[in-house]
């Protein structure tokens, strides 16, 4: 897959290793935090924002016991620990 826009292009690996921050926080007063090295799929359109809701809203949540408390599930991204492209697709002379 190609993603990019002009002459810069990058072929991307299927998934992206990330590190997000998790904070479950339920009515009954409970907050659980996490950190958690992950892997996703990487992006197929441009909207970010609801891609990432989508696949990270998967990494939230305390399992069934706190399935019907309501809560407020925030996730970040710490860090991307790698984007591996292919020599050669940068479309730069040289790379």
């Amino acid at each position: 897959m190609l993603v990019g826009s002009g002459v810069l292009k990058a072929a991307l690996s299927p998934t992206i290793p990330l590190t997000i921050p998790t904070e479950n926080a339920y009515a009954t007063g409970d907050v659980f935090d996490h950190v958690l090295a992950v892997e996703v799929p990487a992006p197929t359109t441009d909207d970010l924002d609801d891609r990432a809701l989508d696949t990270l809203i998967l990494f939230t949540g305390e399992g069934p016991r706190y399935s019907s408390a309501p809560a407020i599930d925030e996730v970040q991204i710490l860090g991307i620990t790698e984007l591996r492209t292919q020599r050669g697709d940068t479309g730069l002379p040289g790379r």
